[in-house]
């Protein structure tokens, strides 16, 4: 039976109240710190406390991984709060899509086609780690929690034909889990892509038309062949042993080596038929950027938060950085996209936000979640400070 708890308030007054290293990992979509449609959550500037990050790290355990959205702009100012608050930055994966619009002042007579901005497409997630002692294997042992979940979260083969092409007939088996291999009376190894999928990569997509056409102009591409063995040797980085020389071998679209989660409003909106339709900010007809003069219609929504990331997504990362029957902390919860997906996914949850639109909305979509894939589940007995729910 997995818990989920979601708390209504400010994430650095309930934090400190949580158990210490109660939390297996941390995904979340923090503010972006750019006055988001003159939003007042959205320069708070909460996402760069350093002391908020450390009450989180306090309840993350020893090994576990942060991945926190920012934008192309702060990015940098929030990673350097992660930093500052103990996290250990590991890497950072790009989110692409193609949804996003330029915010551009554009230009007119002489400077016609002139304009102050580039279309947003992508979005950058900071992966941290919070620092543990000894081996990680001795971590794994003690907290659960250390390593990706590598299998997991394969990228899996579209077709058969895609996974034949993957295949090689020589090479050699050392390639850590990327291959499997049988040794051939000739002494050479055929060498074949693991079944289960490509490795995953700090590279996502959105999957969309536009997406997918970028990457298709380059044509088909392989990524190279193995072959054989690097000779050991040194360098400015010290002395390395043999390494193999190996590569996917495959061909097809660059699009092929990353995930495609999609968004849609049946996703943002799904558990919100109780909820009016509101006006969840404008679309832009004209595609010349805003101004007074630009044909703006309204944008009506059941779900009205302008941040709600794909639950497709959100269910890849909570799957990569958390261990089966794990607990998942989004201190920014937002309208629930996190805590929808560790619900599908059969994770502990535990949600923090204090703004009052977008909390009712998350509950609601958690709780349908919960109920969709957990139907026997009692869920959100009401409470004075949160809402606890058993599942």
């Amino acid at each position: 039976m997995k818990r989920i708890d979601l708390y209504f308030g400010d994430n650095r007054i309930i934090l400190p109240k949580l158990a210490e290293n109660s939390v297996d990992s941390i995904v979340t979509d923090p503010p972006y710190e750019i006055n988001m449609m003159g939003k007042s959550w959205d320069r708070s500037g909460i996402a760069y406390d350093v002391y908020m990050w450390q009450c989180a790290y306090r309840v993350l355990k020893p090994g576990g991984y942060l991945l926190a959205f920012g934008a192309t702009r702060t990015y940098h100012r929030m990673a350097c709060a992660v930093e500052d608050a103990g996290f250990r930055v590991i890497d950072q994966m790009i989110w692409l899509y193609s949804e996003g619009f330029p915010k551009s002042h554009n230009l007119k007579g002489e400077h016609e086609g002139k304009g102050s901005a580039l279309k947003p497409a992508h979005e950058p997630i900071v992966i941290a780690q919070k620092p543990f002692r000894g081996t990680i294997l001795d971590n794994v042992q003690k907290w659960g929690v250390g390593v990706f979940n590598i299998d997991q979260s394969r990228i899996p083969f579209s077709t058969e034909q895609d996974l034949k092409s993957a295949t090689w007939g020589r090479g050699t088996d050392i390639t850590g889990g990327q291959f499997v291999g049988s040794t051939q009376p000739s002494g050479k190894t055929n060498v074949e892509a693991n079944p289960k999928g490509r490795w995953p990569a700090n590279v996502l997509h959105d999957g969309s038309e536009p997406i997918m056409d970028a990457f298709a102009q380059y044509g088909e591409r392989t990524s190279g062949k193995p072959s054989g063995i690097k000779k050991a040797a040194n360098n400015i980085f010290g002395q390395f042993g043999e390494q193999p020389l190996t590569g996917y071998g495959d061909t097809g679209s660059l699009a092929r080596f990353f995930y495609c989660p999609k968004a849609t409003k049946a996703d943002r909106e799904e558990g919100l038929r109780r909820f009016s339709l509101q006006q969840g900010g404008i679309k832009n007809a004209s595609g010349r950027g805003f101004s007074a003069s630009d044909p703006n219609r309204p944008i009506l929504r059941r779900n009205t938060c302008p941040t709600v990331k794909p639950v497709e997504l959100m269910r890849y990362l909570c799957k990569l950085v958390t261990p089966t029957d794990g607990t998942v902390l989004d201190p920014f919860m937002g309208s629930g996209s996190t805590g929808k997906a560790a619900a599908i996914e059969s994770f502990g949850f535990v949600g923090i936000d204090k703004d009052p639109e977008h909390f009712p909305i998350a509950k609601a979509r958690i709780h349908h979640a919960a109920g969709k894939y957990k139907p026997q589940s009692t869920i959100f007995n009401h409470g004075s400070i949160h809402e606890r729910s058993e599942i």
